[in-house]
């Protein structure tokens, strides 16, 4: 697979948030280098292939617009986002990458953190493929749905060398019982803000502030790990291992 450009050919199929977003076809090479490279550095890591992905630059402006001054500024010149059910005429293994076009001069170490992005998102698809992973599914799944791609994204960008700080890894300060109370929730879709959906992966919730869920998920996969699952076996957990497996390393981690 090669990353491909933008094109108003993908507006029909790509959920209207996306489309507002996405700006015509610019300067893309120094990008889909990187792209390409993550793509191939991945499929090399995990035997498989024929992932899709998509990159395109996006208007600031109606970036800043759409989402305010306050959102988290490590996602201001770029944003990701895998194949869902917001996706309907689009075959399931689709990665969506927006950079905006000054991101290589605004971020010192661009190159590692475009690929790491990228391969979050190529994981992801991974898991679409050979998993059991819907959109609109309950916390606990999610956590390992975004453990199995946090995980694999650094481990893919440690042994290729990206120039990346790795980010969500630490473990949070939080309560253990908040923590499993969101786990039993819905997670919700993209657009939706209602008060009975978990706010573990969201920010400025009620409960959670800074999308907690991630670094949690990240320790929960590498917890697994190095108990013993291979990462190649998550996809193949079944709904009953999941929960039974979140739920206890939540609470022997927190």
């Amino acid at each position: 697979m090669d990353f491909v450009t933008w094109s108003d050919d993908f507006s029909s199929a790509v959920d209207g948030w996306f489309s507002e977003l996405a700006v015509k076809p610019g300067d893309y090479d120094r990008y889909m280098r990187q792209m390409d490279e993550a793509e191939k550095d991945f499929e090399d890591y995990m035997n498989v292939d024929d992932l899709r992905g998509v990159i395109a630059f996006y208007d600031l402006k109606v970036f800043r617009e759409r989402y305010g001054s306050d959102y988290p500024s490590k996602f201001a010149y770029r944003n990701a986002f895998s194949m869902s059910g917001e996706l309907s005429d689009l075959d399931q293994d689709t990665v969506f990458m927006a950079v905006h076009e000054n991101f290589s001069s605004k971020v010192d170490i661009w190159k590692g953190i475009l690929k790491y992005d990228a391969i979050h998102e190529l994981a992801h698809q991974l898991f679409f493929r050979e998993g059991n992973f819907e959109l609109n599914t309950e916390a606990w799944k999610k956590m390992i749905f975004e453990g199995h791609a946090m995980y694999l994204a650094e481990k893919v960008s440690q042994e290729n060398g990206y120039s990346v700080q790795y980010p969500f890894l630490e473990l949070p300060d939080v309560e253990p019982e908040n923590v499993k109370e969101e786990l039993e929730k819905d997670i919700g879709g993209r657009e939706e803000n209602r008060e009975d959906l978990s706010q573990l992966f969201s920010y400025g919730g009620r409960s959670f502030q800074d999308a907690e869920g991630y670094p949690i998920a990240y320790n929960v996969a590498k917890y697994l790990v190095d108990q013993g699952l291979e990462i190649e076996e998550f996809t193949g957990l079944s709904d009953e291992e999941i929960r039974e497996k979140v739920f206890e390393v939540v609470e022997e981690l927190l």
